[in-house]
């Protein structure tokens, strides 16, 4: 059985806004804490300070401490005394900067469910090979199975592979003996399954180019009978 002093919580930064959370009166260091921990970004940002432009990153804030004052109810002293404390803790760092006070949050990703230092960590590198072994599969399965590509799938490739090459065949109907033939001999290249049909159409286009497509008699027809 877990220890119920274990585990997580999410606390929603909305609840800033309930009516349990303090108003009117000054924060205990706890509630200060917590609300340091919920003021703090989630993400990087720009923020525009007098005329100086600074990067806030993840897990800091960039307060002046008269506006730590206000949202803790206490008083400026009372505000930089318990700063003080925190960072001879290792809770945060301070950096002074222009008209404002650079608050870091140490190992912010910690207090964060999602992003927790230990368990998140180890869910990652899970995930990670979970994802590489399952790439690894794929590789290794080999199947004899091959899926023709419809005729639409054929012409659309012999247009751009056309036009690419700057060639004056016509797409449509380079395509329409392209699956002619390769259909009425099952999609087999030699005595193989065709394993990929665009590196047969480019090499259909290099013949066809220089006048060797293989003669396949067939009906031509027009792209609105098109079925596939």
């Amino acid at each position: 059985m877990n220890d119920i002093n274990e585990g997580w919580i999410s606390v929603y930064r909305a609840i800033r806004k309930h009516w349990i959370f303090p108003k009117g009166r000054p924060f205990t260091k706890f509630e200060a804490w917590l609300t340091i921990l919920m003021e703090v970004n989630h993400q990087d940002e720009t923020v525009n300070i007098g005329n100086a432009v600074l990067c806030c990153n993840r897990g800091e804030k960039l307060y002046s401490l008269d506006t730590w004052a206000k949202i803790f109810n206490w008083n400026k002293s009372k505000v930089r005394r318990f700063f003080k404390l925190l960072e001879a803790c290792s809770m945060i760092v301070l950096k002074p900067e222009q008209k404002t006070t650079r608050i870091k949050v140490c190992n912010y990703d910690s207090y964060q469910n999602d992003r927790n230092a230990n368990e998140t960590e180890v869910k990652r590198k899970r995930h990670q090979l979970n994802n590489e072994n399952n790439e690894n599969n794929k590789r290794e399965v080999k199947t004899d199975r091959f899926t023709p590509p419809s005729l639409l799938e054929i012409q659309s490739y012999f247009s751009e592979s056309i036009k690419e090459k700057g060639l004056t065949l016509n797409p449509e109907t380079e395509a329409v003996k392209f699956d002619a033939h390769y259909g009425s001999i099952n999609w087999m290249v030699g005595k193989n399954k065709m394993a990929n049909w665009k590196k047969s159409v480019t090499g259909w286009i290099a013949r066809s180019n220089t006048g060797g497509n293989p003669k396949t008699k067939i009906e031509i027809k027009t792209p609105k009978e098109w079925t596939r």
